[in-house]
């Protein structure tokens, strides 16, 4: 039976009657050069028992096999070769190809892969330097890391490294950025996070995570966490920071465009809110607004004393103390503090001069009437128990009330008094 025949149509024929005949090919110095297994229908390139369809095998020390695929073709984004994998319906539903990247010493690989009724399209792509680019077009995941790990150790890991060889402050590890297009057609990083070393000494080593969101066409820092501080709105910009809690959208809110910090409402004025709140804004007023129960407490866990003290400047000028059953609301006093100390003035003309009357408040809607005075009428008596100006008005004409303390009224008392009691022990009434 012939094994080789040669026809005019076909050219040369090996093993026609496909009977089960190996063929061989030496080189110098090897024997399975090109090793055909007329058996089992494998291909052997330097192996005389191929595993596979086509098994290449490397006989030198840690060189391994390869297979070289080469173009004529000297453009800089030329096609260098391409692996297809197909089926009897498609010869081509997924491919690695070799293009020339940009430049005829650089390469790049593309993976492609060919949805049911569409195309062969591009996936994946390996820069000449390294890069990684996944594209698909839909929504299904890009990237995904599966672990079967049955144990207590951390899996699946994605690790971002950078290897230099003389790391130092301030030197960027890398980031995760949020890219789209805008409406005319630009591509914009929407969001991005970013990582950086803040200190690179041994043992003292510090890093930096920020979040950076696009906010009216420039990267605003949203959250900056550091060695020593976590900073939300590190650009200092127009931005609000809310917290909620069960029941309470406003737990916390800061009004970053009116330097307001509130507590359970964005209202910068409690007092004119019917909610609940609390707010603080950056010039140190406090508003406290409080619907049914106490709306301030404040206590000491065990020994007597202040638990509100007030400042002029550096100086404190006066305190709020609690004991075991009682409250003191005291001003400054000392001895220390005063100078042109007088005993020998006359009280009762000046405490002739004050009207007591009886009125009731305009808010009143009970017309409840009380005892007082009317702070103007005061005023000129005695000043120091009056704040304010009558009449007063803000720059939006609104009216700036005046005020009284009414402990700044017990000298004039007491003075008459004492002057009373020594008119009956002269005999003078």
């Amino acid at each position: 039976m012939a094994l080789t025949k040669v026809r005019q149509e076909q050219g040369v024929v090996i093993n026609e009657g496909s009977t089960d005949v190996d063929l061989r090919v030496e080189s110098n110095g090897n024997a399975n050069m090109l090793f055909v297994d007329g058996g089992n229908d494998k291909i052997g390139i330097n192996n005389g028992s191929p595993a596979r369809q086509l098994h290449i095998t490397d006989t030198i020390a840690n060189g391994g096999a390869s297979l070289g695929l080469t173009s004529s073709d000297s453009s800089t984004t030329g096609a260098m070769g391409i692996l297809h994998f197909g089926n009897n319906t498609d010869s081509s539903l997924a491919s690695i190809g070799a293009i020339a990247d940009g430049s005829t010493s650089a390469g790049a690989l593309l993976f492609k892969t060919e949805v049911a009724g569409g195309a062969i399209e591009e996936r994946m792509r390996i820069t000449s330097t390294g890069g990684v680019i996944i594209t698909t077009a839909d929504s299904t995941d890009q990237l995904t890391l599966t672990s079967t790990l049955a144990d207590a150790n951390v899996a699946p890991n994605l690790r971002m490294y950078r290897n230099s060889a003389s790391p130092a402050d301030n030197d960027q590890l890398g980031k995760i950025q949020y890219e789209g297009r805008n409406d005319n057609n630009q591509d914009v990083i929407y969001s991005e996070v970013v990582n950086q070393i803040k200190d690179a000494s041994d043992g003292t080593e510090d890093g930096r995570m920020a979040f950076n969101v696009m906010v009216g066409g420039t990267s605003t820092s949203r959250v900056d966490m550091q060695a020593t501080e976590t900073v939300i709105n590190n650009d200092s910009v127009d931005l609000d920071f809310r917290v909620e809690s069960n029941g309470n959208q406003n737990m916390l809110f800061v009004d970053g465009g009116n330097n307001f910090v509130t507590f359970g409402s964005v209202s910068t004025d409690p007092i004119g809110d019917a909610s609940s709140s609390v707010a603080i804004n950056a010039s140190g007023n406090i508003g406290i607004n409080k619907s049914g129960a106490v709306g301030l407490d404040i206590g000491r866990t065990s020994s007597d004393g202040a638990v509100v003290g007030f400042y002029r400047s550096t100086s404190q000028v006066g305190t709020i103390s609690v004991t075991a059953s009682n409250t003191a609301y005291n001003t400054s006093s000392d001895y220390r503090l005063k100078e042109n100390v007088d005993y020998i003035w006359d009280a009762t003309t000046r405490l002739k001069q004050l009207k007591p009357a009886r009125f009731n408040f305009i808010s009143d809607e009970t017309n409840n009437l009380v005892d007082g005075f009317l702070a103007h009428e005061v005023s000129s008596v005695v000043p120091e128990a009056i704040t304010g100006t009558k009449d007063a008005v803000d720059e939006d004409g609104a009216a700036v009330m005046q005020h009284i303390d009414h402990s700044k009224l017990v000298p004039l008392l007491v003075k008459t008094i004492q002057e009373l009691e020594a008119r009956l022990t002269a005999g003078g009434l």
